[in-house]
This record gives structure tokens, C-alpha cells and sequence, in this order.
């Protein structure tokens, strides 16, 4: 196996990278918020609610859901598991982007309505 391989394996396989990657994504939804609402608007679920246009609602939303698989998968790889093998990113037990199973296999119990944002978010 080369040195590239190896190294990419271990930076896959570390949580740090998917945790700062997470924490970016969260920062970069919370910027596209404030510049299309102002600083001190509150998100809510309904985007005609705040004015929001769903230009920037849908990628909005598309980022802190990136977030969540990134901060899971993160927390996945806290409990041993792997993702990066032979140079290659593998996707965990479950369909792509199923946070609800991805929060399971992270050892998270979801509550019934978490699960169905989850659900929604993927």
C-alpha cells in the first residue's frame, strides 16, 4: 500500500477532520442566515415565516445537514469503526446520507421527533 493510501486511511478514519468539517459546515449556515436575515433573526421551520426566501433556505438547510452526517460520522468513528479503506472512502452500514441510521450507528438514541427531522434533513 503506498504512503498516499495510508495516509489518506488515517485522515478518513480520524473523527478530528469530520469534526472540524462539521463545525465549518454549522458556521457557514449560521453566515448564509444572518446575511439573508440579519444577526439576531431566529430560524424557523416555515421560511415564509421570517421572509426568508427558499433560495437561501434550501441550501441553508442542505449545510446543517451536511453538518449532522459529518458531526455523526465523527462520532461513528469515536466508537472504533471505520470509513476510509484502501484509499477510499467507505460508506458506513446504511443508505447514503440516512442520518437516522447513522445516529444509531454512533451510538445516539434519537427521541421520536429527532428521528423524524433526521428523516427530513437526509
Amino acid at each position: 500500500m503506498s504512503n498516499t493510501t495510508d495516509a489518506f486511511d488515517a485522515r478518513g478514519n480520524a473523527p478530528g477532520p469530520w469534526w472540524w468539517f462539521g463545525k465549518n459546515l454549522l458556521v457557514a449556515a449560521d453566515v448564509l442566515q444572518q446575511h439573508r436575515l440579519g444577526p439576531t433573526a431566529v430560524m424557523t421551520a416555515e421560511p415564509r415565516q421570517r421572509g426568508t426566501s427558499i433560495a437561501v433556505f434550501g441550501p441553508m438547510l442542505m449545510l446543517r445537514a451536511c453538518a449532522i452526517e459529518c458531526l455523526l460520522k465523527a462520532k461513528y468513528l469515536d466508537r472504533g469503526n471505520t470509513l476510509a479503506k484502501g484509499g477510499r472512502l467507505q460508506n458506513p452500514p446504511a443508505r447514503d446520507h440516512d442520518l437516522d441510521a447513522l445516529a444509531r450507528l454512533a451510538g445516539l438514541r434519537p427521541s421520536p421527533e429527532l428521528a423524524a427531522l433526521l428523516v427530513k434533513l437526509q
